[in-house]
């Protein structure tokens, strides 16, 4: 039986840029046929590039899991609804004293949910104050629980799975930090939930959408990067393929392949820093010390990839010139 994900709650992708181990580097100098910069500028470009692979790493193949950031944004989508279901079925006698707080009580620079939690608040308090009806105080309370949840989970959601809502958000127009204005009513509270749900459904279904082995992103990106250095300083394009005497390697090893594989095993972290960030799937055991045979076969599928796309771009300049 599968165990269902569980949301990385609080989990950042912020980390400083830090590489502290330069002399790791300083040898893949001499492994550079000819430069067009001076050592040590080229030196400085490779300490940045390790620095930005480890954020990469950490944000990508050792951050949240898909199934995680799923469960996350399943968890916001559960809180939405349960909210929404609770505006529907508002007593119509409440529906008018809490538009008056909304209305009275508003701070024109609040959030949605920020405004809507201090209107259910004060709903709750006059409420108490007027001996009111048990299943009208029951419901201000309810409605004032089901928000302050969704604040607190918008806020612990993992910077991954909230920057697919974000983006999300973005091609809606949708805002859910904007401030609230002046009279905002019930039904624009309804309308904003609805709004809310679709940017939060989209957002799940894309990460429902991917399918298949996880690309090694933190990888490419470096190997993209690694390629565009050995030919600006070399002046000579990357070259890609594993074979030696006839014999497929599954390793790159022309001068350039063994440049760019060295480069990536220099800049891996050391043991410490992945014992503090368990492997949770295949794609990031791939980064693992010991898995530097499964490394090198992916440096050269992205080396490839690279070569390809650059003589496919050249093929048509060719075409565009004739």
């Amino acid at each position: 039986m599968t165990t269902q994900a569980k949301p990385n709650w609080n989990w950042s992708g912020v980390a400083p840029l830090v590489f502290d181990n330069d002399a790791s580097l300083r040898g893949l100098l001499t492994m550079l046929p000819a430069t067009k910069s001076d050592p040590d500028e080229i030196l400085v470009s490779l300490v940045q590039l390790g620095a930005r692979f480890r954020r990469w790493l950490h944000q990508d193949e050792f951050g949240p899991t898909r199934q995680q950031q799923t469960a996350a944004v399943r968890a916001l989508m559960t809180t939405v609804q349960k909210l929404q279901r609770q505006f529907a079925n508002c007593p119509p006698s409440l529906r008018s004293r809490f538009e008056m707080h909304l209305r009275d009580g508003n701070n024109p620079s609040n959030t949605v949910l920020e405004a809507l939690f201090e209107a259910a608040m004060d709903l709750e308090y006059s409420l108490r104050k007027t001996d009111a009806p048990n299943f009208h105080l029951m419901w201000a309370r309810s409605l004032r629980d089901f928000i302050e949840r969704l604040i607190v989970l918008s806020q612990v959601i993992d910077t991954n799975a909230d920057g697919e809502i974000f983006f999300v958000a973005i091609k809606r127009n949708f805002n859910s930090s904007a401030p609230i204005g002046i009279n905002f009513e019930f039904a624009e509270a309804e309308r904003w939930l609805t709004d809310y749900w679709n940017v939060l459904l989209e957002a799940f279904d894309t990460l429902g959408e991917i399918r298949g082995a996880d690309e090694r992103a933190s990888l490419k990106l470096l190997i993209e990067q690694l390629c565009g250095l050995w030919e600006r300083e070399t002046q000579n394009p990357v070259t890609a393929h594993g074979i030696v005497e006839d014999v497929y390697t599954h390793r790159p090893v022309t001068t350039a392949g063994r440049f760019i594989a060295a480069a990536v095993e220099a800049m891996l972290p050391n043991s410490s820093w992945f014992a503090d960030r368990p492997a949770k799937s295949v794609r990031a055991k791939t980064f693992l010390l010991d898995h530097q045979v499964d490394r090198e076969h992916q440096v050269l599928g992205f080396m490839r990839d690279f070569v390809s796309r650059r003589e496919e771009a050249t093929d048509k300049a060719d075409l565009l010139k004739d």
